[in-house]
């Protein structure tokens, strides 16, 4: 009985140290071009007709993401997008 045990236990041992040598490759993030076309695909204009475009990568975030910013004519358009999906989270447009 004390053999069956010990057997049973060292199974356990064995198989709970199998999950620790997992290696997950980290999500990569979207390039700021990639961010850049999206935010401009959503707002439907092209990036010769923007001016004061402005990017930040901000990781300090609970869900890492793009900040996007630019100008037309009277108008301010911002952008929080997922650096790893490239998801739009946030967009805003706001006249001058």
């Amino acid at each position: 009985m004390k053999k069956l045990i010990a057997t049973v236990l060292s199974l356990i041992f064995v198989i709970s140290l199998c999950g620790c040598g997992v290696v997950t490759t980290p999500k990569k993030n979207i390039t700021r071009e990639q961010a850049i076309s999206i935010a401009l695909e959503s707002a439907k204009l092209d990036e010769k007709d923007i001016k004061n475009l402005e990017t930040d990568l901000d990781l300090d975030e609970k869900l890492p993401q793009w900040e996007i910013t630019f100008d037309i004519l009277d108008y301010e358009y911002s952008y929080d997008i997922d650096a790893y999906t490239g998801e739009i989270i946030n967009a805003e447009k706001d006249k001058d």
